[in-house]
């Protein structure tokens, strides 16, 4: 019996179930279940969700003060706390990884050692970034922006960046998705890609940034959900030992953790059930089960066979002491972040989207990459379109928008996704699309409604028509040429910002 607490416990380590702040503040029965994973199963983490910087911070130490070994608190920061993943009200704002792709490493490091600083301010010690998908696909439904770039040297080196700098504030970096997602067609979300190009492929594009990850020390590497059928044509490599253990370890000679990307994802969920997934996880050699589900029925279910199979058994030690090892060196908790912190943090981001927002023009007129030909005396147009899931966005640009209009005294109307209520036609018409891929919509937004509203915008009559990508910059290979392109690279607040600044203020 004690043998089997025992095993059961080194399998609760290798758990790490979501946790919502705002939910666990909130709600007593989910608090007191989130609790129970710890103080009853021994579960060795979680991955975080939802509050601010100080109610992570007193549910983090809250929850560290009842185990009995040190907690793995983890969340997806790419694009700095307040990411649409982690939604953590206050923290900075950052590009996404295109943008500070647009920029040098050397802001690239400042950027990821900000956003190490303020999850460790909470009380995380885990960012499951750097994105080291190179994305060579247009049409990548889920990769897109949040890939530094489009060759395997440009994601190398910004990549290589951003682990150190979040290596400096004593949080661990783990470097996504291996083998590669960036070439897929598929969102894994909702099914499973398959990739169909050779091994030599792989060795040429794919794993050049995971292999330089795994020189410069990165601590952890998140597997993909999806199948590579010139390393494994059975499993997808999530649950695939041939890649993790074989190819990732024993080939490439990654030591450091092996993380899951999230188990309740259809590629993987829709296949296997949740115990299965867990154990054919582990055997392929990843140490880390992220967002399982029936988390008791597995534990037990993989206890019992682990007696009878030596290569689970294995794993499973195996796991403990890498999980062991990595909380020996992790920090735990930082100092809560000074005024100064911030400012400084937020100047960073500011810094890098101004560096990297990029300005292409046909106008016969003069121009300089930082000067946008706007005519402020007289009337000015703009269309704000986007999907349901931009709503906030357009909203918070329209609140922008509005701000400075007021301050200036400008003729500028605003209108939403439509433009069969325009009356006249404005001297200019600026078309603001919002557009970032994200989970679970698998494809890149309502690309048809947005090559009407440029069609209609080429047919205005208007002088001067400027088109603002807020997010995806390949949006325009499917949308009538406009005079004047800007891409942000990023749908971010702090890039909203700075766009809006560069139309009506010319900062």
């Amino acid at each position: 019996m004690a043998l089997e607490k025992t095993i059961e416990r080194q399998i609760a380590q290798m758990f790490m179930p979501e946790l919502r702040v705002a939910r666990y503040i909130s709600d007593a029965a989910y608090s007191e279940q989130i609790r129970s994973y710890v103080t009853h199963f021994g579960v060795g983490g979680f991955i975080i969700f939802e509050g601010t910087l100080e109610t992570i911070r007193q549910v983090t130490g809250e929850l560290q003060s009842l185990s009995e070994t040190p907690l793995f608190f983890s969340a997806d920061l790419e694009p700095g706390l307040s990411s649409a993943s982690a939604r953590i009200a206050d923290g900075t704002s950052f590009p996404h990884a295109m943008a500070i792709g647009r920029t040098t490493p050397e802001m690239c490091e400042l950027a990821a050692a900000a956003i190490a600083e303020e999850a460790r301010s909470a009380g995380i010690n885990i960012n499951f970034a750097p994105v080291c998908d190179v994305n060579n696909n247009p049409l990548n439904p889920i990769i897109n922006i949040r890939s530094f770039g489009e060759t395997p040297q440009e994601v190398s080196k910004f990549a290589n960046a951003f682990i150190k700098g979040t290596k400096s504030k004593g949080v661990m970096a783990v470097a996504k998705h291996f083998p590669g997602h960036g070439d897929t067609e598929k969102d894994s979300h909702l099914e499973l890609p398959r990739l169909t190009f050779p091994r030599a492929r792989f060795d040429e594009l794919e794993f050049v940034p995971f292999i330089e990850a795994i020189k410069s020390g990165v601590g952890g590497i998140m597997i993909a959900h999806l199948l590579a059928a010139a390393l494994d044509e059975t499993y997808p490599a999530t649950l695939s030992r041939i890649i993790v253990h074989d190819l990732l370890r024993n080939e490439l000679g990654f030591t450091g953790l092996t993380f899951t990307d999230a188990l309740i994802m259809h590629a993987i969920a829709d296949a296997y059930t949740p115990s299965h997934a867990a154990m054919h996880a582990v055997i392929a050699g990843c140490d880390v089960l992220l967002m399982p589900e029936e988390i008791e029925f597995s534990i037990h279910a993989m206890a019992r066979e682990s007696a009878k199979d030596v290569v689970l058994h294995s794993a499973i030690k195996q796991a403990n002491e890498r999980i062991s090892y990595g909380k020996s060196v992790l920090p735990i908790l930082g100092s809560p972040l000074s005024q100064s912190q911030r400012q400084e943090h937020e100047d960073i981001s500011k810094k890098i989207v101004r560096d990297s927002i990029s300005i292409t023009t046909s106008l016969k007129i003069a121009k300089t990459s930082n000067i946008i030909e706007i005519d402020y005396t007289k009337d000015i147009s703009v269309v704000l379109a986007g999907s349901d899931k931009e709503v906030g966005n357009m909203n918070y640009a329209q609140s922008k928008i509005n701000e400075i209009v007021d301050k200036n005294g400008l003729k500028v109307k605003l209108y939403t996704n439509d433009l069969t209520e325009l009356k006249t036609n404005p001297t200019t018409l600026i078309l603001m699309i919002f557009n970032r891929v994200t989970s679970y919509q698998g494809n890149l937004g309502d690309t048809e409604k947005f090559a009407e509203l440029a069609k209609a915008c080429l047919a205005s009559g208007s002088e001067n028509i400027i088109g603002v990508s807020l997010g995806n910059p390949y949006i325009w290979h499917n949308l009538s040429k406009l005079p004047t392109i800007i891409n942000c690279f990023s749908n971010s607040r702090v890039s909203i910002d700075a766009v809006i600044n560069k139309l009506f203020t010319q900062l």
